[in-house]
């Protein structure tokens, strides 16, 4: 039998009176809020331990408890908040920040910006910070993440790592999910290009962002736990998430283009790359069946249509876009959706354009300077490779990002209708 409070039990009302009036359980509101849950007692952070019919517990925001996030069951799991709670805008575009405290009474390995999970990492004990940092949208959120300086707080370098679950032993640090290998000279982040050269000249502040091909990539209702240490002293500043993109929930297709009725006319669709869908992909300019990286590569599938009753002689390329990774990228053709490797070599056709811009502007010095421009792959009309489709014909189109993850572009023009 559940203790009922007193008449404030209504919402996030009801939490807060259970905390002021000294009671330890949280009843039914009127509105049926959080039918599971036996008590929930306010924390120190602002957050809920929750204890759950079952007997299971848990740690929730008050947003989660307004929201029936909460005593979900076993199939959907307890989600912990650990150190401070950072969630993801809900709007793409949009920034949110908290402050963060480092001390010295929490100490640890960090691993140096740009490095990797597993080595890189500093011998000596560093201050850090804990930040849980959540999608509870029903999106996919490609996120950018940084730390920055707060109004009157210290000035530092930083290193930053990403964890599925807070790490408690030597092995689970250095086995983060990533690590930051931007440095941002302000905030919003702007990356310091001359890094190398000038170690000293930059206050470092690390990041996760699209600009530096290594965004946060959430699942709907996903959160991950971020280390940030300050390698050079202890104080405070902020850590800001911004939204660049809610995207669909990543599967076996990415997006979907149907070709244009017009001659002229583009059509162009979002997507990104994401570090949980990998496999070969085709060097530029290669050809099926031969010249396929023998690593794997973050990858993305297109569905491209026709739906005009008239064949379709069709430019299609990838292309950056505003607040999205700068990548290069290969791309191959498909009949019909690769599932083996032996589907994936398969290909009807390999991208050869190396896009400057877009539309696709083809790079004609490209073997004498190949790290000079991104190179965004294409089959373009202007390189005797576009894609001929019959009239309700469709394609599968695989797109690899060579050099990273995050947001960018697919196209299509429609050249001709015949």
């Amino acid at each position: 039998m559940k203790r009922i409070l007193p008449a404030c039990v209504i919402g996030l009302l009801a939490v807060a009176c259970a905390v002021e009036s000294g009671e330890e359980a949280l009843g039914v509101g009127e509105q049926g809020a959080v039918a599971n849950v036996n008590s929930a007692k306010k924390r120190a952070d602002g957050n809920f331990d929750v204890e759950c019919d079952d007997g299971t517990k848990e740690v929730r925001t008050s947003k989660e408890i307004l929201s029936d996030q909460v005593c979900l069951g076993i199939d959907a799991g307890p989600v912990t908040i650990t150190g401070d709670l950072l969630e993801v805008p809900a709007a793409a575009g949009k920034e949110v920040e908290i402050d963060v405290i480092t001390s010295a009474a929490q100490t640890g390995i960090v691993p140096s910006s740009g490095g990797q999970c597993g080595t890189n990492f500093y011998t000596d004990q560093k201050p850090y910070a804990l930040v849980t940092l959540k999608n509870s949208t029903a999106k996919r959120a490609i996120v950018s993440l940084w730390s920055a300086p707060s109004a009157g707080g210290s000035d530092f370098k930083t290193s930053m790592a990403l964890y599925k679950t807070a790490p408690t032993t030597l092995a689970e640090v250095q086995g983060c999910i990533g690590v930051a290998a931007a440095k941002c000279e302000s905030s919003p982040c702007s990356l310091d290009q001359t890094y190398a050269a000038s170690y000293e000249k930059y206050t470092l502040w690390a990041g996760h962002v699209s600009g530096d091909n290594r965004p946060v990539d959430l699942a709907p209702g996903e959160s991950v736990v971020v280390r940030v240490a300050s390698l050079n002293g202890t104080g405070f500043f902020t850590v800001h998430a911004q939204t660049d993109a809610l995207l669909p929930a990543l599967g076996s297709l990415d997006g979907v283009l149907e070709v244009d009725g017009k001659t002229g006319g583009v059509v162009s669709a979002q997507i990104a790359a994401s570090a949980a869908k990998t496999g070969i992909v085709p060097s530029s300019g290669g050809t099926c069946g031969t010249d396929f990286y023998t690593d794997t590569e973050s990858y993305s599938l297109v569905k491209l249509t026709n739906p005009t009753s008239k064949r379709a002689i069709v430019s299609v390329w990838t292309g950056p876009i505003a607040e999205g990774s700068d990548l290069k990228t290969s791309m191959a053709l498909y009949k019909t959706i690769p599932t083996t490797l032996a589907e994936v070599q398969a290909c009807i056709g390999v991208a050869a354009a190396k896009c400057e811009s877009s539309p696709c502007s083809l790079d004609q010095t490209y073997a004498a300077s190949y790290e000079k421009y991104t190179l965004w792959a294409g089959h373009v009309s202007g390189d005797n490779r576009p894609v001929d489709l019959a009239p309700g014909e469709s394609i599968f189109v695989r797109i690899g990002a060579l050099n990273g993850t995050g947001l960018f572009t697919i196209n299509a023009q429609t050249d001709l209708l015949k």
